[in-house]
């Protein structure tokens, strides 16, 4: 996984379904990348009463990373084209005490505009390998940045998967993996090319960028 971070001067479809099953692997996915996320968010300095937007929020872990940042005198917004998994996300943040969240449901490559910017932090993570549109969603994000503000991006490049001693069955399955994602138009090296989309969203060369190796 590659993240690219920034600093603002002061249909996509997803290939993976919506069942119970992806839902549960996204949340151990999100859990997983908890440290380094968390890591991060720490590192452009988010804290008390800072507005957060989680774009492709999925099951809200990220949400919750922020929303325990900012507290209650932040807002944090997660975005998602799944209206279920969105308001599942919600109802455990507010189950949890995180009632300074909230969740839009709405496709991010519509064009609509993002409700509540501008934003502090506007944050997405394995948003743009998905959508074929990325570049300007990555625009629309930029432009939902605050002055100040920070665009925070997390995303795979699947290309440099390998196993140690190599196996000739994972680098089939890797074929497979990476020909399938290709097919629904998705970008396996997206993580790779974060500085390539930036510069073509218009959003400028990035302030930093951290290269970790989980996968799931």
């Amino acid at each position: 996984m590659t993240t690219t971070a920034i600093n603002r001067p002061p249909g996509g479809r997803y290939a993976l379904g919506h069942t119970p099953d992806e839902y549960e692997r996204l949340r151990a996915q999100a859990r997983m990348w908890d440290a380094a996320t968390g890591r991060l968010l720490d590192q452009i300095g988010l804290g008390p009463g800072a507005s957060c937007l989680d774009a492709g929020c999925g099951p809200g872990e990220t949400m919750r990373a922020m929303a325990e940042r900012v507290g209650s005198a932040g807002r944090v917004l997660g975005i998602d084209a799944d209206a279920a998994l969105g308001g599942m996300a919600l109802e455990m943040l507010h189950g949890d005490g995180y009632r300074h969240c909230a969740f839009h449901a709405q496709d991010l490559t519509a064009g609509e505009p993002i409700p509540g910017a501008p934003y502090d932090l506007v944050y997405a993570r394995l948003l743009l390998f998905h959508l074929p549109q990325r570049v300007d969603v990555l625009a629309r994000l930029w432009e939902a940045v605050a002055p100040g503000g920070h665009l925070l991006v997390q995303d795979f490049d699947l290309r440099g998967t390998s196993s140690l001693p190599q196996l000739d069955s994972v680098a089939d399955g890797l074929r497979l993996v990476t020909g399938a994602f290709g097919a629904a138009s998705a970008d396996v090296s997206a993580g790779a090319r974060l500085p390539q989309l930036f510069a073509q969203a218009g959003v400028g060369t990035p302030d930093g960028t951290d290269v970790a190796g989980h996968l799931m």
